[in-house]
């Protein structure tokens, strides 16, 4: 009798597209090639994360991103399909990362978007409905970024590194700046709290 998490992942293996399954096997013979099978459990998990996606494209980048985070030990947590609240509107990212759990006074946050020929920019009213929200993202503090569906395809290792390096850039600047704010009241007989 196979186990609930087995059952999930089965069911979640099977829904997956050509693109994701191919990723998969290639990661999980390097991992058992050097002789680190306890990463497939995680590299299971994610399949099932993924199943949360609402395109193929998503399962492919959010599949990446997840396995870039964890080969350099960066720790990054992301969401899909998060509801984001701006004033009277709500947005809804295809891929969310925020840096609050390690920076909760000055988080990081992005937006990635997705964006297959057929669901975002068909018509001139979509571009600028899209540009409207990126607007409305950006004033309350979010940065965004687009991806092309044939870039994830066609090369998820390149955009899944750059977005790793993008966000690790982001994160140590508002580290720095933290900490530079934090010196500088120090420095002027203000303790921070």
């Amino acid at each position: 009798m196979k186990s609930k998490g087995a059952e999930d992942f089965t069911r979640a293996f099977r829904s997956m597209p050509d693109k994701v399954v191919e990723l998969y096997y290639e990661f999980a013979k390097g991992y058992l090639a050097n002789e680190a099978p306890e990463y497939l459990f995680f590299l299971n998990e994610y399949i099932v994360e993924l199943t949360q996606c609402e395109s193929p494209i998503e399962q492919i980048l959010l599949l990446m991103l997840k396995l870039f985070s964890d080969y350099l030990w960066l720790g990054y947590e992301f969401e899909v399909q998060k509801d984001i609240q701006i004033e009277d509107k709500t947005y809804r990212a295809d891929i969310y990362y925020t840096s609050e759990s390690f920076m909760p006074n000055n988080p990081y946050r992005l937006v990635i978007e997705c964006d297959g020929h057929e669901f975002h920019e068909a018509t001139k009213e979509q571009v600028a409905k899209r540009n409207d929200r990126d607007l409305d993202l950006k004033n309350a503090g979010y940065d965004v970024l687009h991806f092309s569906g044939s870039q994830i395809y066609n090369d998820p290792y390149k955009y899944s590194k750059k977005i790793g390096m993008y966000i690790n850039q982001k994160v140590v600047e508002r580290l720095h700046g933290n900490i530079q704010a934090s010196s500088s009241n120090i420095l002027d007989g203000h303790e921070s709290n």
